[in-house]
């Protein structure tokens, strides 16, 4: 009798283990609902969550710009581009308008520029204030809905992302930086392809 109960234990945890395995080996360990990462599916395709991570494409979005013009991110594929997310209420901010202002300056003829302004956390009178006060020529867009803002993972002010050619996060600088950071910067993603 001793002997059949200890089978009985030992068959319920080989299945209780072989159940487990089964479990993590098509979750990959995740709990349901919490989302995908880029993973080849049965069918030998491939799944993938846009992610704003160096080596990822950058998240697509539609915003307007300060004289109501729509900008939508991926169509602006095939030339290198720089995101800038700001506020007017940030110190940091304020403190690399001058250095980026210049480096769109130097680099219009070949790359995009666009700041971004946190216009859910900020408001577009204020945007504009500050766009003026700073003698800024870039062009900026607004935030309104802060979904753009939460997809590029904007937990820092100022963020700026360097993406190539192909729509492709190459860096990302969070806080301010260096006239000659953004200058290494733009240059890396400028170059010829």
């Amino acid at each position: 009798m001793a002997i059949s109960k200890n089978i009985w234990i030992g068959a319920a945890l080989t299945v209780a283990v072989l159940g487990a395995a089964a479990y993590f080996s098509t979750t990959g360990g995740q709990e349901a609902g919490s989302g995908t990462t880029a993973t080849e599916t049965q069918q030998g395709t491939e799944q993938q969550e846009p992610t704003a991570q160096v080596g990822y494409p950058a998240p697509d979005f539609t915003l307007t710009d300060l004289d109501g013009n729509t900008v939508k991110l991926s169509e602006l594929k095939g030339k290198p581009l720089v995101l800038n997310f700001w506020a007017s209420w940030c110190g940091p901010c304020k403190q690399e308008m001058p250095d980026l202002q210049a480096i769109y300056d130097q680099y219009k003829d070949q790359a995009v520029f666009y700041g971004v302004n946190l216009t859910m956390q900020d408001s577009e009178e204020k945007a504009r204030q500050f766009v003026k006060d700073m003698g800024l020529t870039f062009p900026m867009l607004l935030d309104k809905t802060g979904e753009p803002s939460q997809e590029y993972r904007i937990f820092t002010v100022p963020t700026t992302y360097a993406i190539d050619r192909n729509g492709v996060i190459m860096e990302i600088r969070k806080g301010a930086i260096s006239k000659a950071a953004m200058d290494g910067m733009l240059s890396r993603i400028v170059k010829p392809s």
